[in-house]
C-alpha cells in the first residue's frame, strides 16, 4: 500500500477515482450525428482547492484507504466537491466570475488585497470561507 500511497494518491487520482474530471475540464465534444454541430462539455471557468499530495498524506491510513475504496466514494466526491469553485478564477490579485446564463463577465482588481468570501462549490448548498491576501 506504500507504493499505492505514494502514487494514487494525488488530486487526479482523487478526481478520476469519483469521475469529476468534466467538473474541472473544458472541452469539445463531437456530435455523433452528422447533421448536428458538437459542442463544449463541462466547466469553462473553476477554481480547485482541492489538497495538494501532501495534505493527503497527513490523513490516517486508515481513511485514505476508506476514502478511495468503494464505501468510500461518496464521502471523496463530497470532499473533493467542497473544493471545487465553479464559475471563478481567484487569484491573489484579481477575481474573474462569469455567469453563464447572463453572458456576462466580472473582475475585481486592486492593489491591496485582504478579504474573506465564501465561494459556492461544486457541492449543492455549501460554501468554502476563503480567505484572500496579497503579497507584495
Amino acid at each position: 500500500m506504500a507504493h499505492c500511497r505514494a502514487h494514487f494518491i494525488s488530486q487526479t487520482s482523487a478526481l478520476q477515482k469519483v469521475r469529476l474530471e468534466d467538473d474541472l475540464d473544458w472541452y469539445y465534444k463531437r456530435s455523433d450525428s452528422k447533421n448536428k454541430k458538437g459542442h463544449f462539455v463541462g466547466a469553462p471557468v473553476v477554481t480547485s482547492f482541492i489538497p495538494d499530495n501532501e495534505a493527503w498524506e497527513k490523513l490516517p491510513r486508515n481513511l485514505i484507504i476508506y476514502l478511495f475504496s468503494p464505501f468510500g466514494e461518496k464521502a471523496l466526491t463530497k470532499i473533493l466537491k467542497y473544493h471545487v469553485v465553479p464559475d471563478y478564477i481567484v487569484h491573489a490579485e484579481w477575481i474573474y466570475t462569469y455567469d453563464p446564463d447572463k453572458k456576462k463577465e466580472s473582475h475585481a482588481k486592486g492593489t491591496e488585497m485582504d478579504f474573506k468570501f465564501p465561494f459556492p462549490t461544486a457541492l449543492k448548498g455549501y460554501k468554502l470561507p476563503v480567505h484572500i491576501v496579497k503579497v507584495s
